[in-house]
């Protein structure tokens, strides 16, 4: 039987709070995207006048598209190496107790290519699904709006159905394939547990987010460090949990 999301939530904190380093992976993952975003973006305008390639990219229409594709992809990249390792140090604690570097880097390294196939399999079915509702909203005249509540709701969709699909590649080290699979069948079989604990976990994201964001000049990295430091940990944490539980990997 599946634990309550309200007691994996209480058993996801007591496994950050017995092993902060968990936060580790999460701080590397968000200094490391933000700092190529910056450079990405900003390589047009530190060029030199005449170099032709990044001047294009400043002044072409393409430009932008091509500078913040790049950036998503390698961000993709980035996360498909440090999900992995936060998801190993979690097994690593709740399996022996506590959890080290030398976990992230192992499970980082093992299940590297797995997470970041199952990432752009995720892209392949969400943007041609965008795309799809974009050609839709302009055939009925929806406004602006409608369209990206409407493709936000089918990308948070997606999300809730692919959640446990890199869990069942790390802690039971399949492949891609077979852990797109796994992830799909157990989703399945507990639509509403997961629902239940995406929501809370929304919902305290949401509010730590807030919170700290209305502070002046400080909030937004402020909520940043709260998301890497507390919110991003124990979300693994807890999806972990849950993940064991449901393919009794607890008993």
């Amino acid at each position: 039987m599946v634990e309550e999301p309200g007691t994996i939530l209480v058993q996801g904190f007591d496994t950050w709070k017995r092993n902060i380093n968990i936060t580790l992976p999460f701080i590397l993952s968000s200094a490391l995207t933000i700092a190529i975003a910056v450079i990405i973006a900003g390589v047009p305008y530190w060029s030199h006048p005449g170099d032709g390639l990044t001047q294009g990219l400043a002044h072409h229409k393409i430009g932008p598209i091509a500078l913040f594709t790049i950036i998503i992809v390698l961000g993709l990249i980035i996360n498909a190496y440090f999900l992995p390792g936060a998801i190993g140090m979690v097994k690593e604690a709740i399996r022996r107790g506590s959890t080290n570097i030398s976990d992230m880097l192992k499970y980082g390294k093992r299940n590297f290519i797995p997470v970041l196939f199952m990432e752009f399999i995720f892209a392949a079915i969400t943007i041609p699904g965008v795309a799809l509702i974009g050609g839709i909203a302009m055939l009925l005249k929806l406004s602006a709006t409608a369209y990206l509540l409407v493709s936000m709701l089918y990308v948070l969709a997606m999300g809730i159905i692919f959640a446990l699909v890199p869990y069942a590649i790390v802690i039971d080290d399949y492949d891609t394939i077979s852990g797109l699979k796994s992830g799909l069948k157990l989703f399945s079989g507990h639509k509403l547990d997961v629902f239940l604990l995406w929501l809370i976990i929304i919902a305290i994201g949401a509010v730590t987010g807030f919170v700290p964001g209305i502070i002046p000049r400080v909030g937004p990295l402020l909520s940043l460090v709260v998301s890497a430091v507390l919110v991003q940990p124990i979300a693994v944490a807890c999806w972990s949990i849950l993940y064991m539980n449901i393919t009794h990997r607890l008993l």
